[in-house]
């Protein structure tokens, strides 16, 4: 395991421990994906860029005000808590760990909720009975409540890939393909 998925657990970790204490799941959540959103900017990426991070000096608190001020602008209820763990990230240097962070807390919640997350790959968009089909049958399978989200990528021809935690069921046309190609070289 790399350092940073180490660290990005760690925080993930640590982050989702206080919510459940707190009772505040959502309201995390909320708070990780839009941060996330802005800081997918490159204008606010490397405004927060700064070199020093030294307690007292107002270097950190520039990026820390722009992050709460958008947070804020996004209906975003900002705790001290939440502007602690943006001060943390700043202070530390670890502001690109935050979408793997988010991702990691997301599994928990999800896990910790009983919610199993699909992702589907097809060609086209599934219709209302195809989705509520394969929702019944995930549900099934693995006994707790799905959420199905799907994603158009053409180039897989036919078929559809299913990504289920950290398993993927590739029943494409091209990974049949590639199969049969692998198999008679």
């Amino acid at each position: 395991m790399k350092i940073d998925s180490i660290h990005s657990y760690a925080y993930a970790k640590a982050v989702f421990r206080f919510a459940v204490e707190q009772n505040k799941l959502q309201e995390w959540q909320n708070f990780l994906s839009c941060f996330v959103t802005i800081t997918k900017f490159e204008s606010v990426e490397a405004y927060c860029d700064i070199p020093l991070c030294l307690r007292g000096d107002t270097l950190w608190q520039q990026p820390l005000k722009l992050l709460t001020t958008l947070l804020q602008d996004m209906q975003i209820s900002l705790t001290n808590e939440m502007i602690n763990f943006i001060h943390l990230l700043l202070c530390r240097k670890r502001l690109e760990l935050l979408p793997h962070i988010s991702k990691i807390y997301q599994e928990m919640n999800a896990e910790y909720s009983k919610i199993l997350h699909v992702k589907i790959e097809t060609v086209q968009q599934l219709t209302d009975d195809e989705r509520q089909k394969l929702i019944d049958s995930f549900a099934k399978q693995y006994g707790c409540a799905v959420e199905l989200e799907q994603k158009i990528t053409e180039e897989i021809i036919g078929g559809a890939i299913v990504h289920i935690k950290d398993k993927v069921i590739d029943c494409s046309v091209v990974g049949q393909l590639r199969r049969l190609y692998n198999f008679i070289s």
